[in-house]
């Protein structure tokens, strides 16, 4: 007998969303205290990633 194997919704969005969300953390806890300054690009990868896992997390339910 087989047996089906559902797949989960979301969770690839959430996945992705939560790797972008380490990934822009990390680089931005570095550059504050190396002393670089912030480009706008980590601050929007962040919110890029908090909305795909938010978007991930929706389409689970």
């Amino acid at each position: 007998m087989e047996e089906e194997i559902k797949e989960k919704k979301g969770v690839g969005l959430k996945a992705f969303g939560m790797s972008l969300i380490l990934l822009s953390s990390l680089n931005l806890m570095l550059s504050w205290r190396g002393g670089f300054p912030i480009d706008l690009f980590y601050p929007t990868i962040l919110v890029v990633g908090i909305a795909l896992f938010v978007v991930g997390t929706l389409k689970g339910k």
